[in-house]
């Protein structure tokens, strides 16, 4: 792969990453199987994939991309006419802007909680990966640090409200 395809596959991947959260609730909410869902959103990446090339760097990715999803949902209800659907081809557009708006800001919060974290002391950032990323328990967590499950958990409490009370602060220094 030479850099420029590095490049481009770098930044449909950022893009992608925070579309994706909105996209597949948006889909969701259009039809009504899981697995289905699934399916839909594997394609929408597809055709994202196929038609990157296309998309105006000037512009938006979410209402870019929700175009496409919006023909892949309405692609399916032709498919399975039969079957009742939870919404009529126009009612899918009017929903687009909601998803955009409710993105901007999923996205504003997690970058404030980025920001938050990186605050933190090693030892607490180390804490939160072990809980959030690699999922473990707060037993788990316990064992591998060597602390008790009780101090796992007091420390993990504190650490929340500290993340809560930063973002909060940033929050109010962003709006006022």
């Amino acid at each position: 792969m030479d850099r420029a395809q590095e490049e481009w596959v770098s930044e449909l991947t950022v893009l992608w990453g925070k579309a994706q959260p909105a996209l597949y609730s948006y889909v969701a909410g259009c039809v009504h199987n899981f697995s289905d869902v699934d399916d839909i959103v594997q394609e929408i990446a597809v055709a994202v994939s196929k038609h990157f090339e296309s998309f105006d760097r000037s512009r938006s990715f979410l209402p870019w991309v929700l175009v496409i999803a919006r023909n892949k949902v309405i692609d399916y209800q032709r498919k399975r006419r039969n079957e009742v659907h939870l919404f009529e081809p126009e009612l899918l557009e009017l929903f687009e802007p909601v998803y955009v708006s409710m993105n901007r800001e999923s996205n504003a919060f997690l970058d404030l909680l980025y920001e938050c974290v990186q605050g933190l002391m090693p030892k607490g950032r180390k804490l939160l990966e072990l809980r959030y990323m690699r999922n473990k328990t707060p037993s788990q967590i316990a064992e591998e640090t060597g602390v008790s499950r009780n101090a796992v958990n007091i420390t993990m409490c504190r650490i929340r409200k500290v993340l809560r009370d930063c973002i909060k602060t940033k929050m109010v220094a962003e709006t006022g």
